[in-house]
């Protein structure tokens, strides 16, 4: 159990942005954003993206906030057990970026660490980090991936790998995958498809295949966006995320989205959904 504890906090320990809605509602990852589509939560994956980002500030349903823009975030968090986070991202140069960030609780002190450094040109990535998983037992993460378009830009390839080295048995997860998008006048249609291997207290392998459209009703200020997930192999489930993207005023967003499994549409009344609520104010 504490080798799959480990995993889920490499990727959770520090997540805190405003756009998890719009994530959720593609179908990609909660916590660190996309490999082909653009979204200010993959600044998490590449911090490098940081200077691409329009000014803006966040709020999170899950008391998360801060700022991003002109080179620089400073993000902060408070989760349901009490612990804090902090993160700061910077280019440090033209396509080169960095993010650190510390996580602590009361009476723990600092629980993780970590440090990240991206690449971006073209469209094209690489991205890889260090994270102090555990400071108490000396935990210890490393991760490193890329994007790289072929195909005129139409397809995105994209790899990701991590160990982390803990008790000599030590978990690891690799992804590989490949993604695209088709623009509309009115939107985007988009899809992958990503083999995913996990060894936690097992091996476990999955295939998932993510199609969506994401339309935009420019009369109402509002994006509406629909994808479905098919997990082929170790969870064999489809999950269906749906969500809206709504401007009342100028510069003020308002991101709302769901998932939930499929099977349970079928007495939506009684439905288990995972949600998230974003509101994000650009300068």
């Amino acid at each position: 159990m504490k080798h799959l504890l480990v995993l889920v906090l490499l990727f959770t320990s520090f997540s805190t942005f405003a756009s998890r809605a719009t994530s959720q509602a593609l179908g990609q990852d909660a916590e660190t954003g996309s490999f082909y589509l653009m979204d200010n939560r993959n600044v998490f994956r590449n911090p490098a993206l940081i200077g691409e980002m329009k000014s803006n500030l966040f709020f999170e349903s899950d008391m998360e906030f801060g700022y991003m823009g002109n080179d620089l975030g400073i993000v902060l968090g408070r989760d349901l057990a009490g612990a804090s986070s902090g993160e700061v991202f910077a280019m440090v140069s033209d396509n080169l970026g960095a993010n650190l960030g510390v996580r602590a609780s009361k009476g723990e002190g600092i629980e993780a660490l970590r440090g990240r450094l991206g690449y971006a040109y073209d469209d094209m990535e690489f991205f890889g980090g260090l994270t102090w998983v555990d400071v108490e037992d000396g935990d210890v993460s490393l991760d490193a991936g890329l994007v790289f378009p072929i195909m005129n830009e139409m397809l995105k390839l994209f790899a990701t790998a991590d160990v982390t080295f803990m008790d000599g048995n030590d978990p690891y997860s690799f992804l590989v995958g490949a993604g695209s998008v088709y623009s509309m006048t009115s939107g985007v249609v988009f899809g992958d498809f990503r083999y995913i291997r996990t060894r936690a207290m097992e091996t476990t392998d999955d295939m998932v295949a993510t199609l969506g459209a994401k339309v935009m009703l420019p009369q109402y200020n509002t994006t509406m966006m629909l994808s479905g997930e098919r997990h082929l192999y170790f969870e064999d489930a489809t999950y269906v995320n749906a969500g809206v993207s709504w401007m009342p005023i100028v510069d003020f967003k308002v991101d709302l989205a769901a998932r939930v499994d499929a099977v349970q549409l079928a007495d939506p009344g009684h439905a288990d959904y995972d949600w998230n609520l974003s509101l994000t104010y650009y300068l």
